[in-house]
């Protein structure tokens, strides 16, 4: 039954869409999650995709990326942990931005620093895409990875 701005569902708590600031949302689950023993909890991960038109090769045109806040993150993060969750298809890879100079680790090194040009030249070859200027300009409040997609 449908009450003013939300739905009303027995037995069902009816809470309204969070507010969203440049693609980033609170979570509800990190505060419950980040302390529990045997989970790790990933956050700030990006798929990339080439619409089947641009690359019609499914195991070509997906990429899983984990953007990394701070370089002591970036050399923390284990990502073969998400590797029991993902398709054999989908590399995985690992970066942290700063300042132009990108840490990127991925599945042929353990990791190197590239720049951004190569990063964008390094995902349009993984995936098949093609590179189109954006039209809009990254906030400071975006991750830096927004941005960098933005900018």
């Amino acid at each position: 039954m449908k009450n003013g701005n939300s739905w009303n569902y027995p037995g069902y708590r009816v809470a309204m869409v969070k507010s969203e600031v440049f693609g980033t949302r609170p979570s509800l689950l990190k505060p419950i999650l980040v302390d529990l023993p045997d989970i790790t909890l990933f956050t700030d991960l990006w798929l990339i995709t080439a619409i089947e038109k641009i690359n019609p090769d499914p195991l070509s045109r997906y990429l899983l990326i984990k953007e990394c806040l701070s370089r002591e993150e970036f050399f923390q993060t284990d990502l073969n942990l998400l590797q029991p969750f993902l398709k054999k298809s989908v590399p995985h890879w690992l970066i942290h931005l700063d300042d132009g100079k990108v840490l990127l680790e991925w599945e042929e090194t353990p990791y190197e620093e590239v720049t951004e040009d190569e990063l964008v030249e390094r995902i349009i070859r993984k995936t098949g895409c093609k590179m189109e200027p954006g039209k809009g300009k990254g906030s400071a409040q975006a991750s830096p990875f927004s941005r960098f997609f933005r900018d």
